[in-house]
């Protein structure tokens, strides 16, 4: 059983696209769209821009320059944009555009503070952030790839990834989105199918992708129950992904709960428990599927 993605598939060349430019240097893998000059920073262009030269702005600064720019553009190019995500405490604004590139800042009761800014580039399907005029925070992601859905907007880091496919496949994403995405346009509620690169359309499941369990592993005595695993019958050869979760399916079930796919084969996967699956273990030739249940059962 292989612990990852990294066997040969669309999904994992995608992900190590962005792992592999984000752990070289800015341009090693694409050639910048603009040149630079001495003593100041390449805001790199569209097409439609010519390369442009100037003092690199202060973080503040460049959020209002983003601001003016992304108004001009917006709903003209595929990944500007005002993107947010909002936490317990705090709310997270990202804001990118070709010209002036990016800028994160989080506001919370303390005001708001700015993690990051700098120029942004293309790199394949996704976008690398390069720090310029700060000192970023130890947390950015530098690649972020992005995905439109209609009038909605979405930058994804590689680790929100699995996560954002499995909002898709239950069904949870498209009337009530999730808050801990960088998303912009999240009132608006998307018509058809989110724009994915390859890679991650084979695991974007329209019609329900269901599974039977041929195994259940229980946990150890002196083991917490969510340790507990299961081996579901559908493997790489269906789109399933490390990450993925199935949630279960029965006329009368006694209990609700899901699990969560930690090691993928060919042609099945191993799971663990979640939910209330983690008190009462499922049994073999339980049907789980990628959809949620639209009535979840109660415990007696």
């Amino acid at each position: 059983m292989s612990e990852s993605l990294l066997a040969p598939s669309a999904f994992a060349v995608l992900l190590m696209t962005a792992s592999c430019v984000s752990s070289s240097s800015a341009g090693a893998h694409v050639a910048p769209r603009s040149t630079t000059e001495p003593g100041s920073a390449a805001l790199v262009s569209t097409d439609d821009l010519e390369p442009t030269t100037r003092p690199v702005p202060t973080p503040e600064q460049r959020y209002w320059l983003l601001r003016d720019e992304i108004e001009a553009l917006a709903g003209s190019h595929p990944w500007v944009g005002h993107y947010e995500s909002s936490g317990t405490d705090t709310h997270d604004e990202f804001l990118v555009a070709p010209r002036n590139g990016w800028v994160w800042s989080t506001r919370s009761v303390g005001g708001r503070r700015y993690r990051g800014a700098g120029t942004v580039r293309e790199v394949g399907d996704w976008l690398a952030f390069d720090a310029a005029g700060c000192e970023p925070d130890p947390h950015a992601q530098r690649m972020r790839l992005p995905i439109r859905w209609g009038s909605r907007r979405y930058l994804l880091t590689a680790s929100s990834i699995p996560y954002f496919l499995n909002l898709l496949n239950s069904g949870r994403e498209r009337g009530s989105p999730s808050r801990a995405l960088m998303t912009w346009g999240r009132e608006n509620v998307p018509e058809g199918e989110p724009e994915l690169p390859p890679g991650l359309a084979e695991s974007r499941f329209v019609s329900p992708l269901c599974a039977n369990v041929l195994h259940v592993e229980p946990a150890k005595a002196d083991a917490q129950a969510l340790n507990a695993r299961v081996t579901l019958d559908v493997g790489r050869n269906r789109g399933v992904f490390v990450g993925m979760e199935f949630y279960l399916h029965a006329e009368t079930p006694t209990y609700f709960g899901y699990v969560s796919v930690r090691a993928v084969d060919e042609t099945t996967c191993s799971a663990t428990c979640r939910g209330a699956t983690a008190l009462d273990p499922l049994e073999v030739g339980a049907r789980m599927c990628s959809t949620r249940p639209e009535r979840w059962a109660t415990r007696p």
